[in-house]
């Protein structure tokens, strides 16, 4: 089992990185049409999908995923990893 970890810098506050994962991170078609659950806990977005299971965390100015990919989610993981990032840039980019 692969596990996808990452940690996003940003200018954002938690409050706004987390209305950003909601309205278009969980909303990529690489991952809306897995994503079987998502729970929210204060500042922690627990997921599950077909892809694997894993969180989403928001701090001030950073926020932290791990995901524990499945064997189909291994082999997607560079394709999540890179629509992830694509997003994340867009946003810091659109508010510098």
């Amino acid at each position: 089992m692969s596990v996808l970890k990452k940690q996003i810098k940003t200018k954002k506050t938690k409050e706004e990185m987390k209305s950003f994962v909601n309205d278009k991170i969980l909303k990529l078609p690489i991952l809306s049409s897995v994503v079987s659950k998502s729970e929210w806990n204060i500042d922690r977005l627990d997921i599950e999908s077909k892809l694997g299971d894993g969180y989403f965390l928001f701090m001030e100015n950073l926020v932290e995923l791990e995901i524990k990919l499945s064997f189909m989610g291994n082999i997607a993981k560079a394709q999540i990893e890179k629509a992830i990032d694509t997003e994340f840039l867009k946003l810091e980019e659109n508010n510098s």
